[in-house]
């Protein structure tokens, strides 16, 4: 059981930090410490909503068939669009490290090689997922340990930390910690509801203690990581850098560890579609004849439908601008939250 419970602490706080990785609202914050305390603040909310309703034990056969079933599609359509929107942001970051323009040929090979990788996973029940999480966690803990040699290229500048103009800013401070708080933790249901029989004790509670614990380790390193950058770059030009991150890591001295990120990236991608299209696929053959075994036959449908819109993406993206709808993703992740714990209260409408 003590081996359970650190798999689950681990690969928790690697399926949140996997959302941190990809895109991070607290860049645009004008006061880091006040979004961090909102951020945290609403991180709670949503950690504490989630263990409330998933402690009962829930059934496959729900009583309310027609509205679950209405929920799994909506789901299963959210997921793809999730899917597709955090996969354009990934390929962007990897042509961009790699110095490259965007060909079509480039940008279907790397997108297809990593959703094969997320469908493959899928494949594997939850199990393969839940294990692809924990050695993930090294690139993260490699993340944090070469960023505070950053310091020694440019000094930490107090100044930057200045927290002015409070009443301006407390507002706008505090919206984009809530906004970070949803993105980053409102989706610890669709974790629970892929892993629950994974996190789950003797007994058949699930380990609430583990999902705590994973909350407090990945928005410590949240707050640090993003400490650090506003540290050396300040809040002013933080905000303008198109990307803080690659930034950071080029000050790294000695070495060139720009392909940390990239490579971060796309394991977050990894893990985030495939956690989102299994729970997905999951709960729609659930609401169908409340067989698990039902799933499989949706997670290549999911995938399927991504191609397609993903090359109309490609083909319609000079005319939109490029990552024209990237800022959807912050609505999509709470609203696929609350699906899901809709569809947590519906299973256990029979529990007495």
């Amino acid at each position: 059981m003590r081996g359970k419970t650190i798999q689950s602490t681990v690969s928790f706080s690697v399926f949140l930090l996997s959302g941190a990785m990809i895109f991070s609202p607290l860049h645009k914050s004008d006061n880091l410490f006040i979004s961090l305390i909102f951020a945290f603040l609403t991180g709670l909310i949503c950690i504490f909503a989630a263990l409330r309703i998933c402690e009962k034990k829930d059934t496959d056969n729900p009583r309310f068939k027609k509205l679950s079933f209405i929920a799994a599609i909506l789901l299963s359509v959210l997921s793809a669009a999730t899917t597709l929107l955090i996969l354009t942001e990934t390929i962007k970051d990897v042509s961009y490290i790699a110095n490259r323009g965007i060909s079509f040929a480039y940008y279907c090979f790397i997108a297809f090689s990593i959703l094969i990788v997320s469908y493959y996973l899928c494949c594997n029940s939850s199990k393969g997922i839940f294990r692809f999480c924990i050695p993930a966690v090294f690139p993260f803990l490699l993340l944090i340990a070469v960023i505070f040699s950053t310091f020694s290229t440019t000094g930490i500048y107090f100044d930057n930390l200045k927290f002015n103009n409070i009443e301006e800013s407390i507002l706008s401070s505090s919206i984009q910690g809530i906004i970070s708080g949803l993105f980053f933790f409102a989706d610890t249901i669709v974790f629970i509801y892929c892993f629950k029989d994974l996190m789950s004790d003797k007994s058949g509670k699930l380990m609430k203690h583990s999902i705590l614990v994973g909350f407090i380790i990945a928005f410590s390193f949240i707050g640090i990581y993003n400490t650090v950058t506003f540290m050396i770059f300040g809040s002013s030009l933080t905000k303008q850098l198109s990307d803080p991150d690659y930034a950071l890591i080029k000050l790294v001295p000695g070495i060139d560890m720009t392909e940390l990120i990239s490579a971060l990236r796309i394991i977050s991608f990894i893990i985030k579609s495939s956690v989102y299209v299994f729970s997905s696929s999951l709960a729609l053959g659930k609401s169908i004849s409340g067989e698990k075994k039902l799933h499989v036959i949706f997670i290549p449908t999911i995938y399927l439908t991504i191609v397609p819109v993903f090359v109309l993406f490609y083909t319609k993206g000079k005319t939109l601008g490029y990552g024209a709808f990237q800022s959807l993703v912050y609505p999509l992740t709470p609203i696929i939250g609350l699906l899901f714990m809709l569809i947590f209260l519906m299973s256990q409408k029979n529990i007495k």
